[in-house]
């Protein structure tokens, strides 16, 4: 048994948190190469614009294919590129929406006499927006679902099912994001990507953990 293989065992021996974190870093080393190709091509993709949701798909897409034992590489963004261009493109009118709602709102409120409540509840409401988008995007990828609503409510109800769980990985995600914006360096060796594998990693952790269950009280129903 190889060193790297032996890693794989214990990793895959821990608890979900940490062993969702440890995988989702592992993918980032084990593939570092096509890591900073894809941190590369998405921000060029975002520089034009009309190619930055595209392009966030099509990383969420390849580092699904990672975490599923198969590197695609260019050809698997170019892939996700054509595969979810316009539907990337709905997912972002939306976000746009939602998130400017919920923003101009919570500054507004400050006007109001019981300001503080209010920017709590918008505060809230963004938050909780954010970590559906979390879920939501490698749902989308994983299970092809193109309906919205039905990705945003599963995001949902992913969010809701594991407060605790949901809360350290997001905070992971975006530990990773402020060191790659605040060191530089870690931008540049595609670090941002983990975020997207983290998703992936997660959202596949959590089907198979709910999947258990259900097989487990199906066993049971029959005994």
């Amino acid at each position: 048994m190889t060193i790297e293989t032996e890693s794989q065992t214990f990793v895959e021996k821990l608890p979900p948190l940490p062993r969702v974190i440890l995988q989702a870093v592992g993918d980032w080393w084990r593939t570092w190469p096509t890591m900073i190709i894809l941190n590369v091509l998405l921000v060029i993709c975002w520089v034009t614009i009309v190619l930055g949701p595209p392009a966030t798909f099509a990383v969420y897409y390849v580092t699904y294919q990672i975490t599923c034992g198969e590197n695609l590489g260019f050809g698997g963004f170019k892939t996700g590129l054509r595969l979810y261009f316009w539907k990337s493109w709905r997912w972002m009118l939306l976000n746009v929406i939602v998130i400017g709602v919920l923003v101009v709102n919570f500054l507004v409120s400050a006007n109001f006499n019981n300001h503080l409540i209010w920017q709590f509840f918008y505060g809230l409401a963004l938050a909780l927006w954010l970590a559906t988008q979390f879920y939501a995007l490698p749902i989308m990828i994983q299970m092809k679902d193109e309906r919205l609503v039905s990705v945003l409510r599963n995001g949902f109800i992913t969010t809701g099912a594991a407060p605790i769980y949901t809360w350290v990985i997001i905070s992971f995600a975006a530990l990773v994001l402020i060191l790659s914006v605040v060191f530089v360096v870690p931008f540049f060796i595609g670090c941002p990507i983990i975020v997207a594998s983290l998703g992936n990693r997660a959202v596949r952790e959590r089907f198979m953990t709910w999947k258990k269950k259900i097989d487990e009280k199906t066993e049971k129903k029959k005994a």
